[in-house]
This record gives structure tokens, sequence and C-alpha cells, in this order.
């Protein structure tokens, strides 16, 4: 039956016409052939090559490596690579191949197309692969990975398995995926897991590429040693989300000791303030604190900004004692004073107007201001 099988396909292999070029493969072949544009369009369009696909689909999902590199190598360089392109986009589709077409496919992967497409770029004449199959043997290698690695995760957490250090590592060429395949699973974790997992990554010297999983630990152990680590690290779009997460799933109180936290990072400081000033009810202590920051003389004109978004009356009225009791000198003083003018609800308006009666605020400040 195989020598039958392998009879048909020989028959019909050499009853194809070539297209165009005529050097055919061989594996010491190792010349390079520069196209052009309409060369590769009379590739693509062809019927031909298109059946001869369909035809080594079925050997290749089968495993039938040999009957297919036995077609493959018989063809032109130019037809053998645009071939071999299309299986790599049929690998991208298909769900699971076995271990001997995944090893096949890394070893293309790792090869280097040998036909080139020449294109003018201004007055420059650029070279690239005609038919990258490399590159989609990458991707369909890469989204396999991505695809499965998280069920063997979910598998090694549930056995208390896990090998951080073998994911976090900045050796690992796969951290990123990995990373993300982990973070997939994370919500599907009980207590006991999560709480494993931290005690894993706190004990073992691990390397972070980024914030994605130090914040969705913090996020789903409500932990504060995480947040802390994850404060203390170089911001990313993973700090700031935990942070604003913080804003909407904790009490008022509790989300304010935790940003706090983050304002200590300079980078974080005016996002984490914007937040304290969006929390309600807002805690004394969140108000007391925007109140001192407005001294800062770096960020008291931050400070300043994020009190003029808010319209508590006490808050307000905080800010007029400052102004009316204060030194116009002083950085707290002035930044209150901005703080009042930039605040645009009504009774700001008024408070502003009542000021500008007093002689003491037109000595200091000047005639009213037309806003």
């Amino acid at each position: 039956m195989a020598f039958a099988k392998w009879m048909r396909l020989a028959v019909w292999l050499f009853s194809f016409p070539v297209i165009a070029q005529s050097t055919n493969f061989t594996e010491n072949n190792d010349e390079t052939y520069v196209i052009d544009e309409r060369h590769v369009a009379l590739i693509e369009q062809s019927y031909q090559l298109k059946d001869r696909f369909n035809s080594l689909l079925p050997l290749l999902l089968q495993g039938d490596l040999d009957t297919v590199n036995a077609n493959l190598i018989t063809l032109p360089r130019a037809q053998y690579e645009y071939l071999l392109l299309l299986i790599c986009q049929q690998a991208m589709l298909t769900e699971h191949i076995d271990e001997k077409v995944r090893n096949w496919l890394v070893e293309l992967s790792q090869s280097r197309p040998h036909v080139l497409l020449e294109k003018r770029n201004d007055d420059f004449i650029v070279s690239e692969p005609a038919f990258d199959y490399p590159a989609l043997a990458r991707a369909a290698l890469r989204g396999w990975r991505v695809k499965n690695q998280h069920l063997e995760f979910q598998r090694q957490l549930s056995q208390g398995l896990l090998d951080v250090k073998a994911i976090f590592n900045s050796n690992n060429p796969y951290i990123e995926d990995q990373q993300e395949s982990l973070v997939k699973v994370l919500p599907m974790q009980n207590p006991k897991r999560l709480q494993w997992l931290e005690r894993e990554l706190e004990s073992k010297q691990v390397f972070f590429p980024d914030n994605l999983v130090i914040a969705n630990i913090a996020m789903l152990n409500n932990s504060e040693a995480f947040y802390r680590r994850l404060w203390q690290r170089p911001v990313d779009q993973h700090s700031m989300k935990a942070a604003w997460w913080v804003k909407h799933n904790y009490p008022s109180e509790q989300a304010f000791e935790l940003l706090w936290i983050a304002a200590q990072n300079e980078e974080l400081t005016e996002h984490a303030w914007q937040l304290m000033a969006e929390l309600k009810p807002m805690p004394p202590q969140a108000e007391s604190y925007l109140m001192a920051a407005l001294s800062s003389e770096d960020m008291g004109e931050v400070a300043a900004q994020v009190l003029a978004q808010l319209t508590d009356h006490n808050i307000l009225s905080r800010l007029v004692v400052l102004v009316t009791e204060g030194d116009p000198s002083n950085t707290d003083t002035q930044n209150a004073w901005l703080s009042l003018f930039l605040n645009t609800s009504p009774e700001a308006k008024r408070l502003i107007k009542q000021l500008f009666e007093l002689d003491e605020i037109r000595k200091n400040y000047g005639p009213v201001p037309q806003r």
C-alpha cells in the first residue's frame, strides 16, 4: 500500500508544469534568488501549486513528513518556499499538530529564506523575503504555546508544582507569553493556591519583565505586601490599573491607605492623588493629606489642580482659611489661592467674590480677576 501511494504521488508530481524559475532545490543549495513582484504574483495565482498544497496537507496532518519533503525538494526554490508559506499559514489555523510536525516547524522557524523580493523605496532598493515562511512558523509555534500553556499551568498550580524560577528568569525567551498564560488562570484559583503562589514569588529570586503578574496577584490576594512591591517598581499600565482598581473596589479609608503607598512613587503621585480626590466619601485623612501637599515646592501646584476639581464645602472652606490666614508669600497659601481660582463651581466663584471684598485680599492679590 505504501509503495502504491508513493508511485501515485510520483506520477502526479512529475505531471506539473514548472513556473518561470527552473532551478530546483537541493539541500546543499545556499544560493539566493531575487525575483520581482510579477513573478511572485504568478506563483501566488498558480492553481497547480494550490492543488499540490491541498494534496500534501493530509500527509502533513498525518505526520508523513518524508513524503512531504520528497515532494517539495523537487520544486524550483521559489515554488518550494511558497508552499512552505502555505503550510505555515495552515499550521497557524490548526488546533493540534503532533510532536514530529511541531519539531519540523521549529526547524523551519530557524531557517533562512533564499528567495528575495526587491522593492524600491524612494532612492533605495530594499530586499525582503518573498515568502517569509520562518516568520509564520514562529507565529504558529507561539500560538500553540500560548493556547495550551495555561492548561499546563492550571495543572501545576493545582498540585503546587509550578516552577516560578523556570518562568520568571531573564534568560527565558518565552517569559512574556508564559506570564500571560499564567495570569489567564489566576482568577480560577482558590485563595489557598493564590497565597501559595504569592509565597513562592516572594521567597524566590525571580525576574519580572513588567508589572502584569505582580499587579494581578496584589488585586486577587488583596495583598498589601504585593501592592508595595508593585508600586516600588518602574510604572507601567499594570501599576496604574491596580491603583484604579483599588479606588473602585476598596472602602474609601482602606483605598486611601493603599493609594498613599502608590503616591510615594513619584511617577504615580499625580495619578494616586487624582484617585484619592475621587473617593466617595472622601476620608478625612485623604482631605488633610491633599491639603498638606499644597506646601510642596515640587508638587504643590499639582495638588492645587486636584483640589480644584472638588466642590466639597469643607475643602473649599479650608482653602479660604489658608488664603485669609496664611502668609501670602508661603507656597501653601499661594497654591490654595490657585486651587480656588481654578475651581469653576458656583460656590468657589461666590467665595472668591467674597474674598475680594476684604481689604487684605485686595492688598495682597490685586483687583478682582476676570475669569
